[in-house]
């Protein structure tokens, strides 16, 4: 079975880090944390802005390669 992100439709193009948090079951903290490290989802942030949005297929192509197959 693929993934093809389509169980995502439902939430918004653009995310706020409090949005995504809670879709992921993370705090913001966490969020920060993998935005400095690299870890986490691709993100916009505008040129000299503080402001931070996550777009849904971003973080649905991040969410892909961390998919964990049981045994079989």
């Amino acid at each position: 079975m693929t993934h093809d992100g389509s169980q995502f439709d439902d939430l918004p193009a653009l995310m706020s880090p409090l949005t995504l948090a809670k879709v992921l079951d993370v705090s913001t903290k966490t969020l920060e944390r993998w935005r400095i490290a690299g870890t986490g989802p691709a993100f916009f942030q505008p040129e000299g802005s503080r402001l931070v949005r996550y777009g849904r297929d971003e973080v649905v192509a991040w969410l892909g390669p961390t998919r964990v197959k049981n045994g079989n």
